[in-house]
């Protein structure tokens, strides 16, 4: 009876610490899930402000402002494309006063995709077919880097074209191009900046919801160029309507171009551009 006793004194305690061990894994098993879930919660969470953060808002005067986009880097410039858009919404590239005239290949090269995005997430050649506007060459155009066919080439990526109107892109735009050639040509080297404005309610063309922009900034920052004290950047604004300008009456102060830049631009997205600015220089060496 007395070992009876013993034994089922024992097995008690054994199951009490059996239960006490299979209690304390069951609470770490609980604890372990628990955590998991709440950092999935917390992950989604993220995500989802990401996402929110990355939604494009618009300013008082109706301009989208806070527009995500991703940077595509080339031998000669750079430029951020907003795949929800399909438009390149900044871009950076350098003019060299000692190429801007040289040979001026007169061939020209097809639009082609960018291999780096899906077809989806760009614009192609074929989605401007009578849709009344140009294919516009961005912040990298086909008159200033007919140097070289390889620099030429990259100019005709679709991720560097833009919705213009015909007299925008044939007239307006070409007279702030050239100005950009004439700057480069004086001060030797001109950091080209230029930046896509798109407003609330913006219309657009094709299955793909092409976005036509209201307009595009033009800077010209001479201050690569160290030798010359009293040289001023200029920045031009040209209006996306069709319209005949001269050039002074695109002439803008810059500070509203630095103004109007900060509302639109990532700052890590224009960094990661200005930095390609080493490269533009040793490239420009080859040629």
């Amino acid at each position: 009876m007395k070992t009876f006793k013993n034994w089922l004194c024992f097995s008690l305690i054994a199951m009490s610490w059996l239960q006490a061990d299979m209690l304390d894994n069951f609470t770490k098993a609980i604890n372990s899930y628990t955590t998991k879930k709440l950092n999935e919660i917390k992950d989604q969470v993220n995500s989802a402000n990401s996402a929110k953060n990355h939604n494009p808002t618009h300013n008082a005067n109706g301009m989208l402002t806070n527009i995500d986009c991703k940077v595509l880097k080339n031998n000669f410039y750079s430029v951020c494309y907003s795949s929800e858009l399909k438009n390149p919404i900044y871009g950076v590239s350098v003019l060299f006063g000692d190429l801007v005239d040289k040979n001026n290949i007169e061939k020209r090269y097809e639009f082609k995709p960018d291999t780096r995005l899906a077809e989806y997430q760009q614009a192609v050649t074929q989605d401007y077919t009578r849709s009344g506007f140009d294919r516009g060459h961005f912040v990298a155009n086909d008159a200033s880097f007919d140097f070289a066919s390889n620099p030429l080439r990259e100019t005709y990526r679709m991720t560097n074209i833009t919705p213009e109107a015909k007299n925008t892109n044939r007239h307006s735009v070409l007279l702030v191009e050239k100005e950009g050639r004439n700057l480069a040509k004086k001060y030797h080297q001109v950091l080209v900046e230029e930046l896509t404005i798109i407003k609330q309610g913006y219309r657009t063309f094709s299955s793909k919801n092409i976005a036509i922009p209201s307009g595009f900034w033009y800077h010209y920052d001479i201050s690569l160029t160290d030798s010359y004290e009293n040289a001023k950047s200029e920045c031009f604004y040209i209006p996306n309507d069709n319209q005949k300008y001269p050039l002074q009456e695109m002439r803008r102060d810059c500070k509203e171009y630095e103004r109007v830049e900060k509302q639109v631009v990532f700052k890590n997205n224009k960094n990661a551009e200005l930095n390609e600015l080493p490269k533009y220089m040793n490239n420009s060496k080859k040629y």
